[in-house]
């Protein structure tokens, strides 16, 4: 892993992955250690268009702490990338991203775990829909990682990146932060 040795004060935080990674208690600790006044984007994002998602998060990554996290290169084109002081690209191995993300399913489908806004998934559709994850994944994960490779092999992007290979990195990173305050 790149970056054990950067466990310095963040402040502005781009997080990349692949889905499934089963993020909330994992962000729930970068808040807590990296920005307490971090913030989660755009909840209802599938309702605003590009330019007014573009605009929210140009405005709202100026403020001193915030975290991105998710997969909206192809919304901002760049702009929270170039403005993050860290870039934590979380390139788990596909055979543990699709064991998290079957489990996952399992406890949405069977045990009724809500999504986000009052979503949960159904059977049916994670089973028999030709977007659903289980099929997604498969199909867009390498192509998803070689994309970020590409990205991230820009000079550019050097000082910031930090790469996870696995989780016991991530902890470890997690673990050498220094305290808030």
């Amino acid at each position: 892993m790149k970056g054990l040795q950067k466990c310095t004060k963040t402040y502005s935080v781009e997080l990349v992955r692949c889905t499934s990674f089963g993020l909330e208690a994992f962000n729930d600790t970068l808040r807590q250690e990296l920005a307490p006044h971090g913030m989660w984007f755009c909840p209802n994002s599938l309702t605003l268009d590009y330019d007014e998602f573009r605009d929210v998060v140009a405005k709202e990554t100026l403020a001193e702490f915030w975290i991105v996290d998710g997969n909206y290169q192809s919304r901002v084109k760049g702009l929270t990338l170039q403005r993050a002081d860290t870039i934590i690209w979380l390139n788990l191995p596909f055979s543990t991203v699709y064991r998290r993300l079957f489990s996952r399913l399992y406890d949405r489908i069977f045990i009724g775990e809500e999504l986000w806004s009052g979503n949960r998934e159904s059977l049916w559709r994670t089973l028999f829909d030709k977007d659903s994850l289980l099929y997604w994944l498969p199909r867009r994960y390498w192509i998803t990682q070689r994309s970020y490779r590409k990205l991230f092999d820009n000079p550019l992007y050097a000082d910031k990146l930090l790469e996870f290979r696995n989780t016991g990195t991530l902890d470890q990173w997690l673990k050498c932060l220094p305290e808030k305050g």
